[in-house]
């Protein structure tokens, strides 16, 4: 039995009710990466809080503060200052400022990171590196699944005060968190560093997945292992290698 043909007052209904739908979804599309933003605020924000008050008791522990948050429709940008308080008065450390780029998408956001505004820095990277920064620092903010930071730093060569040629290796280190800012995860590898002559360090690697329980306490899994070490005496033309370091703690 065939069903009975649509008047054209259902049609009408029907079309309506689709426009409908393609405007909310239109809507929903455009206005995606401005609530991402806002999302990715509070997010920040809140982490920001929970980290500063896990180690609020720790005399050496870091201090993170937003110092400026432009939000932009589709991007933002943020400025981050980390301070040692206790090395701040013993030492006279400066606060680290990290600016942080970030751009808005549709499930999240990610986002660049550069230590432009710190001149400790600057001159290092002008002075040692001739103007070449090794240092790349991306991060992604997930709606559903926390953030991860990934630090990467490219080979690169410099000399120290004593004319030793050193030899920095590629490395990279990601970390990722929940929203909850309850669960940690870091994954990092390091090709190892040399001083032609002296000594060799080659494959550093290490993980952990914890779960925080306190500023001390942590329960979980991590290891670390070193592929080799080499010693040389140039004098006496003796070495010493070691191979193979593995330790695994749960």
């Amino acid at each position: 039995m065939r069903p009975p043909p649509t008047t054209k007052p259902e049609r009408k209904s029907n079309e309506k009710t689709l426009l409908g739908l393609l405007i909310v979804i239109a809507i929903g599309v455009v206005a995606a990466p401005f609530v991402n933003g806002l999302i990715m605020e509070n997010v920040l924000r809140g982490q920001l809080q929970k980290v500063n008050e896990l180690y609020a008791d720790q005399p050496f522990a870091p201090q993170f503060e937003i110092t400026r948050y432009e939000r932009g429709f589709g991007t933002s940008d943020i400025e981050w200052t980390i301070t040692f308080p206790q090395l701040q008065q013993l030492e006279g450390m400066k606060p680290f400022i990290l600016v942080e780029k970030a751009k808005h998408g549709y499930l999240g956001a990610t986002s660049t990171t550069s230590l432009d505004r710190n001149s400790w820095y600057t001159e290092f990277i002008s002075e040692k590196l001739n103007g070449t920064d090794p240092l790349t620092i991306t991060s992604e903010y997930n709606l559903l699944n926390g953030a991860t930071g990934t630090i990467s730093v490219e080979q690169f060569e410099l000399t120290n005060d004593q004319g030793n040629r050193i030899v920095v290796s590629p490395a990279e280190l990601m970390v990722k968190t929940d929203r909850a800012f309850e669960k940690i995860a870091t994954h990092g590898s390091f090709d190892g560093f040399s001083i032609p002559g002296e000594v060799d360090i080659e494959g550093i690697a290490f993980d952990s997945d914890m779960k925080i329980i306190s500023s001390l306490i942590m329960d979980g899994t991590s290891s670390f292992s070193i592929d080799q070490i080499n010693f040389e005496d140039s004098d006496t033309n003796k070495s010493i290698n070691i191979r193979l370091l593995k330790r695994h703690r749960r």
